[in-house]
């Protein structure tokens, strides 16, 4: 990230600096692979760290990238949204309770909650996929204003669905999320995101990035679940925008 106030002639001494310091360490650690990754960063255009890549002679790939700009009421974003999204979202309304968890939380409920949305994660995958350390990381996200966490409850009070996003003053990324599956044909994660969108606007963040959308022609060639998960979040999405990954040979 560069500042804007700094000349075109100094991004470009500063973007080939950083390239020869990486190739430095790249050779003195003896690393045989390096890859780069130039993501949206809200600006128009190909920056100066992508054309420099480019010339270096790296494999490029194309990634597609989904977005939601966030730029007015929450109301308006759900006119944007499919009339069958909308209907669905209004319909979990209805069947589930749900609630947001901040810095602004008790310890108390953020401890509870959190085990409890730990232990859906692991029911749903029926592994560990992830070490404690990284869940702790996430966790300390979450009490320093860095993350939310969406939770859906029934009437039992029992957790049957969560979403963990990070955020910025900018921008906020789905992270995590874990789902009964026993309602996997409901709409649960549709109430997650509308409730965090909702949440977004408070919060005035501009966009929200929801990932990675597969495609046909990718190697490796992504799963019939990827790709599942992709028109999920398509759903959701107002906006596409290129990832370019340059790797060395």
């Amino acid at each position: 990230l560069i500042s804007s106030s700094i000349a075109v002639s100094a991004q470009r001494n500063i973007a080939k600096l950083c390239l020869d310091i990486l190739t430095k360490l790249t050779d003195h650690y003896k690393i045989e692979k390096i890859s780069f990754i130039d993501s949206f960063n809200n600006q128009l255009g190909l920056n100066e760290w992508n054309f420099q890549l480019s010339q270096l002679g790296l494999a490029c790939k194309i990634h597609y990238d989904l977005f939601l700009q966030i730029n007015s009421s929450i109301d308006q974003i759900m006119g944007g949204f499919r009339k069958k999204l909308r209907y669905e979202i209004n319909q979990s309304k209805k069947l589930w309770k749900s609630s947001v968890l901040s810095a602004k939380s008790s310890d108390k409920e953020i401890n509870e909650a959190w085990n409890e949305f730990k232990n859906l994660h692991y029911e749903v995958s029926g592994k560990l996929t992830r070490s404690n350390k990284s869940w702790d990381i996430q966790k300390k996200s979450l009490t320093e204003s860095h993350a939310i966490l969406v939770i859906l409850r029934d009437d039992f009070k029992r957790m049957i669905g969560g979403g963990y996003f990070t955020i910025t003053r900018d921008e906020a990324l789905y992270a995590v999320a874990a789902y009964d599956r026993s309602l996997f044909n409901h709409p649960v994660g549709h109430l997650v995101q509308y409730i965090a969108i909702e949440e977004f606007t408070k919060q005035d963040i501009k966009w929200y990035r929801l990932g990675r959308r597969p495609h046909d022609g990718e190697s490796p060639q992504p799963s019939k679940k990827e790709f599942d998960i992709g028109k999920f979040k398509k759903q959701f999405s107002s906006h596409t925008f290129p990832s370019f990954e340059f790797e060395s040979h």
